[in-house]
């Protein structure tokens, strides 16, 4: 068993991350202007996918999203972000990526 921390930007939406199975969120927060997440891996565990989503004060949660597990809330100059996993894959279409680029 190797277990580290990893850390993930989350720079494109949807946020598709790749890491090894049974991974543990430990910590969102603003790295150089980008949301990041640091997780807890154990290296010698299959891939998965994981699913995330970000959300600004205000803005309304999409229907498929209001199930979503809460993550973190990070702080960006004058903007909040609310980070969300999804755990059923539903694809953003272009319209939804520039309303939450947006807000």
């Amino acid at each position: 068993m190797s277990k580290t921390i990893w850390k993930f930007p989350l720079l494109n939406m949807p946020y598709d991350v790749t890491m090894p199975e049974g991974s543990k969120i430990l910590k969102v927060d603003m790295q150089g202007g980008v949301p990041t997440i640091w997780v807890g891996v154990d290296t010698d565990m299959p891939d998965e996918i994981r699913k995330f989503i970000i959300y600004g004060t205000g803005a309304v949660i999409r229907q498929e999203h209001t199930y979503a597990s809460y993550i973190e809330t990070v702080f960006d100059g004058p903007f909040v972000w609310h980070i969300f996993e999804i755990t059923d894959c539903i694809q953003e279409d272009s319209d939804d990526q520039e309303a939450a680029a947006a807000v």
